[in-house]
């Protein structure tokens, strides 16, 4: 396959970093090729080893100290630093591919269910078939924003980037800072309720613009489309695993005390060996480029999301999704609705303020779910709000299911009821098949 052309630089046109391209074939451009490369990283530390090199000459030919030691002890600690250069560097290279892997089956799968939702629902073109389709895209994409978010900004520490979500209202990221808190992760596993109660509000039998309702789907339609919701949810809970756990920190440890004893060291065992002045630089130069460069190698792919040239490009991918859903919107429904899905997605800062103006963006300022009123025995302290709202979020919804159920307001355009608990939805479908 022909490889893409070399890409030195970021463009400073873009609003995040170029990431790294090269061609195979150019064996010049991979060797001196200085973006995304680990050279400007390990350069010190080789040339640190250099003048280590030449401290030990100066004191023996100027004091006659000989500060070299015997090889034997080195060549035995150099195989556990083998070991442990190779251990950390698999382990690393499995986690970015797994990460990898996760990310596509994330938009896989939103991608997916809107495909077979318009294809199952594509002979139903009623008002109230377009509306469900429309509101079914619009909280996906929303739901997709909220992963982009959390992936890109939670490995630089900065969770204030994942409530900069436009296509939320004021009103709905206030109520999810109340119910996640500092927990960035979780606000992507709160809104696949959403998903999944928008899919299931097809038997609302509401009655359109046009005087038709919508045709109910079929029970095992309705499950395929669950299936991609569980399957969101299933790739999001491994990529949440990624973040959340990070690199065994002794294993890092260990691991990077035994190379940098090692690499500082081993000028002082080549100079016990009678070996020559510029062959004792070439060496050192080149191994500690070596050891040194596989360990910045391992730094580099730990943490695969963000916006360093070497990460993935989430935007981009997401981007491509998105087009992809509006296209999907637009063949079946037509340019107006398409693009009316555009304009909720391309929002400013400004827009913002008047969205509740507007009938597409109107979100009463309803709680999500009810304030938690049980404080759990395993809690010690007084911090203990992040640990009660994952405890009793649900055990909440359940206590006040009786008033909430005959509430009438709307979160987002979908109602208490239908936000209460999803499984009751899966159920009576189990029970119609």
């Amino acid at each position: 396959a022909p490889s893409t052309p070399a890409k030195t630089s970021p463009s400073s046109e873009q609003e995040h970093a170029q990431r790294v391209t090269y061609d195979t074939n150019d064996h010049f451009s991979v060797l001196t090729q200085q973006y995304g490369s680990v050279w400007p990283k390990v350069l010190p530390h080789c040339i640190l080893n250099i003048i280590n090199v030449c401290v030990i000459i100066l004191v023996n030919d100027k004091y006659g100290i000989d500060i070299g030691f015997s090889d034997k002890g080195h060549t035995f600690m150099s195989t556990i630093v083998s070991f442990l250069i190779v251990t950390r560097s698999n382990v690393t290279h499995a986690r970015f591919l797994e990460a990898r892997a996760g990310l596509s089956a994330v938009m896989r799968s939103c991608r997916e269910l809107i495909q077979y939702a318009i294809t199952f629902t594509r002979y139903d073109t009623s008002d109230a078939a377009k509306k469900w389709r429309y509101d079914l895209c619009k909280k996906t994409i929303t739901l997709l924003r909220s992963v982009v978010s959390v992936v890109q900004f939670e490995s630089a520490l900065d969770g204030d980037d994942v409530w900069k979500n436009p296509s939320l209202s004021d009103a709905e990221t206030a109520q999810l800072k109340e119910i996640a808190k500092n927990d960035h992760i979780r606000i992507p596993m709160i809104l696949t309720m959403f998903v999944r109660t928008s899919i299931s509000s097809h038997e609302k039998n509401e009655i359109g613009a046009d005087g038709k309702a919508m045709e109910n789907l079929h029970v095992n339609r309705e499950l395929k489309l669950y299936g991609f919701v569980s399957s969101f949810v299933e790739s999001y809970h491994v990529l949440s695993r990624l973040i959340d756990t990070p690199f065994p920190f002794p294993l890092a440890q260990m691991n990077r005390t035994f190379v940098f004893i090692w690499v500082y060291t081993l000028p002082w065992v080549l100079y016990e060996d009678g070996i020559r002045f510029p062959y004792l630089c070439f060496t050192a130069f080149f191994i500690s480029f070596a050891f040194m460069g596989l360990e910045y190698v391992s730094i580099e792919l730990d943490d695969p999301f963000g916006e360093d040239p070497n990460d993935f490009d989430v935007l981009r991918l997401a981007d491509v999704v998105f087009h992809d859903i509006h296209c999907y919107l637009k063949d079946i429904d037509g340019k107006e609705q398409a693009d009316k899905l555009k304009k909720y997605f391309e929002v400013t800062d400004e827009d913002r303020k008047d969205k509740d103006k507007d009938e597409d963006f109107a979100h009463e300022k309803t709680p999500l779910v009810p304030e938690c009123k049980r404080r759990p025995s395993f809690a010690f302290g007084d911090d203990v709000s992040s640990v009660r709202h994952r405890r009793c979020m649900s055990l909440a919804i359940n206590d006040d299911i009786n008033n909430h159920l005959e509430s009438s307001r709307s979160i987002g355009g979908s109602s208490i009821r239908e936000l209460t608990l999803v499984e009751q939805d899966e159920e009576s479908v189990v029970e119609r098949l």
